[in-house]
């Protein structure tokens, strides 16, 4: 993993909130799995034009609040270019689902 990854999942914990039975960050954080890695020629020659960094993709699972006021575990895909320097972040989120299946992390 990158250096700028610790500080990135900070900032996306950050984003998620803290579930309200959750104590801290680290409660709300299950894991996050490294998934894959592609450089910018592999994304290029899928039909992503114009790109210049490869990504490094993973996998988030965390606790978050469910209608009933408990907590359900829900997974996010979390994509980062790989570069040397800061970037913004940009956050792309999907409406509710009705079945986790159909989540693009699923």
């Amino acid at each position: 993993m990158g250096q700028a990854f610790p500080l990135v999942l900070g900032l996306v914990l950050a984003i998620l909130g803290n579930p309200a039975s959750a104590a801290s960050s680290e409660d709300v954080l299950e894991s996050a799995e490294f998934i894959i890695e592609r450089n910018a020629g592999w994304l290029q020659n899928v039909g992503i034009p114009g790109v210049e960094n490869g990504v490094s993709v993973y996998k988030l699972t965390y606790w978050t609040p469910d209608v009933q006021g408990g907590l359900s575990l829900a997974t996010a895909a979390f994509v980062m270019p790989m570069l040397e320097c800061e970037v913004p972040l940009v956050v792309f989120i999907h409406g509710t689902l009705y079945l986790k299946a159909d989540a693009p992390s699923a």
